[in-house]
């Protein structure tokens, strides 16, 4: 067996999520062009 490194990694980290799956919310301007979208399909 030799000593020879194969890989070498540095400043190697990890990414972690807190929590489940997060709703988008819906802002004002997202709620005024939804209610648009949907008068403009019964007119």
């Amino acid at each position: 067996m030799t000593d020879d490194i194969a890989i070498r990694v540095r400043n190697l980290g990890k990414k972690y999520q807190l929590g489940g799956p997060q709703e988008q919310y819906l802002t004002l301007r997202d709620a005024i062009v939804n209610s648009l979208e949907k008068f403009q399909q019964y007119a």
